[in-house]
């Protein structure tokens, strides 16, 4: 049996910020709201019966495909911590924390089933300039 699955996802995140000083150069900025999540997704399975004789080399004996794809809109959370270091008056260093779950997702091909759980975190930095 061969499975193949792809799975693309946008995301619109829409929530409130908040932000706050450490000090002169170190702020914070901490958000959550709800995403609106689009997922579109491909599948295709392929299962082949071979049979061998004495030890011979596999023949094929049967082969069975099936595909499907679709898009499904999911519903989701997403909470986010920022900390952020003014190096100078123009340059300055940021590092997040992005937490997100949505519902699951449910995928057939053929008499295969698959749920997908779209959650999980990112972490980034970056180094900016203000003009």
């Amino acid at each position: 049996i061969s499975t193949s699955l792809d799975l693309d996802g946008y995301s619109l995140a829409v929530g409130p910020t908040w932000q706050g000083e450490f000090s002169d150069d170190w702020a914070w900025q901490a958000s959550a709201g709800i995403t609106f999540n689009l997922f579109k997704w491909s599948a295709r399975e392929t299962e082949t019966l071979s049979y061998s004789l004495n030890e011979a080399a596999p023949v094929e004996f049967n082969r069975w495909q099936d595909s499907n794809s679709g898009s499904d809109f999911r519903l989701g959370a997403y909470a986010k911590g920022e900390l952020i270091h003014h190096i100078t008056d123009d340059w300055f260093a940021k590092g997040y924390l992005q937490l997100e779950i949505a519902d699951s997702i449910e995928i057939d091909v053929g008499e295969s089933q698959y749920e997908f759980k779209p959650r999980g975190f990112a972490l980034g930095l970056s180094i900016g300039h203000s003009f």
